[in-house]
């Protein structure tokens, strides 16, 4: 996977950090969707368990639901993720250079 735009040209630490915060986003967006319709059926169609929000456990639990996924994925790409400074595209005569932040070959 190549990932190429303008904040590449930052470096290592600033493009996979914007990187990350893009993902995490993303996984997040998702993941409060979700937890918003199942509120949302509990409201409707469990109004007699809706307290159960309210307890500290559940809480806990859904807070955890939240933030290990965007951790996970987090130290995922920290280790998953390196910048190439090589990288260039030839069309016809002439050569792009451009730098690209893809996903290391460790098992070849």
């Amino acid at each position: 996977m190549i990932v190429n735009g303008p904040l590449t040209i930052f470096g290592r630490a600033i493009g996979k950090t914007c990187f990350m915060v893009f993902a995490s986003g993303f996984i997040l967006n998702i993941e409060l969707l979700a937890l918003t319709f199942v509120y949302r059926w509990v409201y409707i169609c469990k109004k007699h368990r809706l307290y159960k929000f309210s307890q500290p456990h559940v809480i806990a639990q859904i807070v955890f639901c939240l933030v290990a996924p965007i951790a996970g994925l987090d130290l995922a790409m920290t280790f998953a993720y390196t910048f190439s400074f090589d990288f260039s595209i030839h069309t016809g005569e002439e050569t792009y250079g451009i730098r690209v932040l893809y996903v290391e070959d460790i098992v070849s």
